[in-house]
């Protein structure tokens, strides 16, 4: 995506989409097979989430501050 000079918005915009849609496609397995297995691990599941929706807000506002030559060249290597 780097060589169609998206902007960074949209560089990370579609990579999250990417990830929401293998997840949506793989979990639905998870559950079926190993349900038992989940159940117990609500609370991991929970901290998980909370980690996802701080680690979104903040990544959000740095991705803000982060001049867009920077931003290509850390997500070159």
């Amino acid at each position: 995506m780097l060589g169609f000079q998206v902007p960074k918005e949209s560089f990370v915009a579609t990579a999250t989409a990417i990830a929401l849609m293998v997840d949506a496609a793989r979990m639905p397995v998870y559950f079926a097979n190993h349900r038992t297995d989940l159940a117990g691990l609500w609370v991991a599941v929970a901290v998980a989430c909370a980690g996802v929706v701080a680690g979104t807000l903040g990544g959000g506002k740095i991705l803000q501050r982060l001049p867009e030559p920077l931003f290509r060249r850390l997500v070159r290597y």
